[in-house]
């Protein structure tokens, strides 16, 4: 399997354009050769080499031969560019120096970094970027602030752990850990939007993909202080599905990152079947249920 990322258009009476590749694997033997996935897009204003794009994708990719990920930039006037205009470096590389993979112990290895979420801070270039860590020192999500203004000279502040303070992990007692998870905010309310998988993984096929999906939220002042705690709004379940597995979920925002109801949110999410219903050979793979669905928060 080799991961493109695509453009749909869906149109208000319903109907879609068809699937297009907008940003595929690079040459061979570059960073970003085999993957290329978890898409974050962001409106603003990105000058770089003398031309200034409306739009940022923030992207995780690696390259083939190594397990862990990295994450990458592009950029388009388009939102269905042919290809995106890639930056030639990793955005943010692995934590780690060394090259290659790094050992977790036994015969496990590091993730990396990936499945970025990005929010404007200022409609231009500045924004707040998050993203997954997987390394030695364990999974969580961090974030840090980004001037990508000019990318010839952009800025990135160190990342901190986001507070995990309010999650609960699906036995509703012991506290959860964040990864794989994707952010909204809304300035005038002070207030970020979270919805991420609720831990841990299942035990069977695919043991990869999580049964549950939360949203959540805290004052947005809070999360960038280090401070407060999160407060659930709403547990997605196979119980609301159908289906054993809910994962890979989103926040429908606008060009910025932004929601204006931040109290109902609308997201999208995928969901895909289990054990015995899939299976890991030939075309029986779980990837080859997945679906994506749209739904919405409704409050009393």
């Amino acid at each position: 399997m080799v991961d493109n990322i695509y453009h749909i258009k869906i149109n208000p009476d319903g109907t879609q354009t068809k699937a297009k590749s907008v940003l595929q694997p690079g040459i061979s033997g570059s960073w970003d050769d085999h993957h290329t996935c978890d898409p974050s897009v962001i409106a603003g204003n990105f000058t770089w080499n003398g031309i200034t794009y409306k739009y940022a994708m923030f992207f995780l990719s690696n390259m083939y031969g190594v397990y862990y990920n990295e994450i990458g930039i592009a950029f388009s006037n388009e939102l269905d560019a042919n290809s995106w205009v890639k930056y030639p470096e990793q955005l943010v590389k692995k934590t780690w120096s060394a090259p290659g993979d790094q050992s977790i112990g036994g015969s496990g290895k590091a993730w990396g970094v990936g499945q970025p979420s990005v929010v404007s801070l200022d409609e231009k270039g500045k924004v707040l970027l998050t993203y997954t860590i997987g390394d030695i020192g364990g999974t969580r999500i961090v974030w840090s602030e980004a001037d990508l203004s000019n990318m010839d000279n952009y800025k990135i502040t160190p990342p901190q752990t986001i507070i995990q303070k309010g999650l609960k992990a699906i036995d509703n007692q012991n506290t959860d850990y964040t990864c794989n998870s994707d952010f909204a905010i809304n300035k005038d309310a002070d207030k970020i939007v979270m919805i991420r998988p609720v831990q841990p993984h299942p035990t069977d096929y695919p043991a990869y993909l999580n049964t549950t999906l939360e949203i959540d939220y805290m004052n947005l002042s809070d999360f960038m202080n280090q401070t407060g705690s999160w407060t659930f709004i709403y547990r997605i379940t196979p119980t609301d599905t159908g289906y054993p597995r809910n994962h890979n979920a989103a926040l429908l925002r606008d060009n910025f990152g932004y929601l204006q109801d931040w109290e109902k949110p609308e997201f999208y999410f995928t969901v895909s079947k289990a054990a015995p219903d899939v299976q890991p050979l030939g075309s029986s793979h779980a990837e080859w249920t997945y679906h994506i669905w749209k739904s919405q928060i409704v409050k009393d």
